[in-house]
């Protein structure tokens, strides 16, 4: 006797099978949890390489070309996104959702240590971290001025606009997008400098040296107790000019 020709002759046993899958059918689509924006925990690694100085013509050519034609071949990436900018160079690359995260991190590192020798001296060793998209900015908030340089602009919002970012409640961090710190291009007066036997070693130590501020220890008194130290940061440019140069060795 069939499958079916059993469910034809016993008829009440097939409406009890019908009402229990229903019943078990109810019971579960109320139980099931629905959620617009899902928690999903997608395999993504960062990569990240510092070097101080480069331009984003170099970092392309020397860093992120590399790095791509290196990890392209690490099995499960379905998409690489690079961004090559001064002074280093971010490369992210996502898994399919079945891949563990940790063997995907552990593939990437393989696959950079087999072309870490070919970078240049001067490049930071690669930073490699797993992430999760849902920790990035969910609010950019932009800050602009008619008034403020750029610099000052930079400045104020380090100083005055981000800590009180910082305070609000359920914020974990904040990022300030586009900030650069503020730099000094110096150039040396390369006959001068021959005729001085001076080397830019000899500028470059002597600024280390001398633009320096340093603890000069605690001054105690009967009232109060004072930290000291030594102002030898120079703050302007006419400060920086007036900076001795020595020669080294």
């Amino acid at each position: 006797m069939g499958w079916v020709e059993l469910f034809i002759r016993r008829h009440i046993l097939t409406w009890m099978l019908m009402i229990a899958l229903v019943l078990f059918g109810i019971l579960s689509v109320q139980k099931m949890g629905i959620s617009e924006f899902p928690d999903v925990d997608f395999p993504v690694v960062d990569i990240t390489v510092s070097w101080e100085g480069a331009n984003p013509e170099l970092v392309e050519k020397q860093l992120a070309d590399p790095i791509e034609n290196a990890i392209s071949s690490v099995q499960g990436i379905t998409a690489i996104y690079t961004v090559a900018r001064s002074n280093g160079v971010s490369v992210t690359a996502e898994f399919e959702l079945n891949t563990p995260i940790d063997t995907a991190v552990q593939d990437i590192q393989v696959a950079l240590a087999r072309i870490q020798r070919q970078f240049p001296r001067e490049v930071d060793p690669p930073v490699v971290r797993k992430t999760n998209p849902e920790d990035r900015p969910i609010i950019w908030v932009s800050v602009v001025s008619d008034t403020l340089s750029r610099a000052d602009l930079m400045a104020k919002v380090r100083d005055q606009i981000r800590p009180r970012f910082t305070t609000i409640p359920g914020v974990a961090s904040v990022q300030m997008g586009g900030y650069v710190d503020p730099a000094i291009l110096i150039q040396p007066n390369l006959h001068r400098m021959s005729q001085l036997q001076l080397s830019l070693q000899d500028i470059g130590s002597s600024l280390q040296t001398e633009h320096i501020e340093l603890p000069a220890g605690p001054l105690e008194s009967r009232k109060k107790d004072l930290a000291v130290r030594v102002m030898g940061e120079a703050e302007t440019m006419d400060a920086i000019k007036q900076l001795p140069i020595t020669r080294r060795g």
